[in-house]
């Protein structure tokens, strides 16, 4: 966590029932389990999973 918030970076902190005790740096996000910490780190801020295009084929 230190080393993203120094950088600039996003960061997710899985609770896995456990409180942050750090204050000297936090994390950007705060998931309740690994699933949940994937679409902040991706960049994707809501719960929805974006579209899945289907591939053309080539002619």
């Amino acid at each position: 966590m230190a080393g993203a918030e120094a950088l600039g970076l996003r960061s997710v902190w899985v609770t896995d029932g456990r409180p942050w005790s750090q204050n000297s740096y936090q994390p950007t996000h705060v998931a309740t389990d690994v699933a949940s910490a994937i679409g902040p780190l991706c960049g994707n801020r809501d719960k929805t999973p974006p579209p899945v295009e289907p591939r053309g084929r080539s002619e």
